[in-house]
């Protein structure tokens, strides 16, 4: 058995349960030819953002100078 590596991006707006199709790239034996190897998408849950359609969300409390000057102190 031969080992590859297969390569793909992961696009911007793909979501859960997506699927990556890599034709015929399966293993291929005497008497069958290779099929398709898929790979689907399992979007897990972050601790800090939460997903809505195509953008990322986030909460977080700042001062009210942290606002206005654009800073955050840790």
């Amino acid at each position: 058995m031969k080992h590859r590596d297969l390569k793909f991006d992961i696009e911007k707006g793909m979501v859960d349960g997506e699927k990556v199709v890599f034709k015929g790239e399966s293993e291929q034996g005497l008497d069958f030819y290779p099929g398709d190897v898929i790979l689907t998408l399992n979007q897990r849950p972050h601790p800090k953002f939460k997903r809505e359609g195509n953008n990322l969300r986030m909460s977080m409390t700042i001062e009210l100078k942290d606002a206005i000057l654009g800073t955050l102190s840790n």
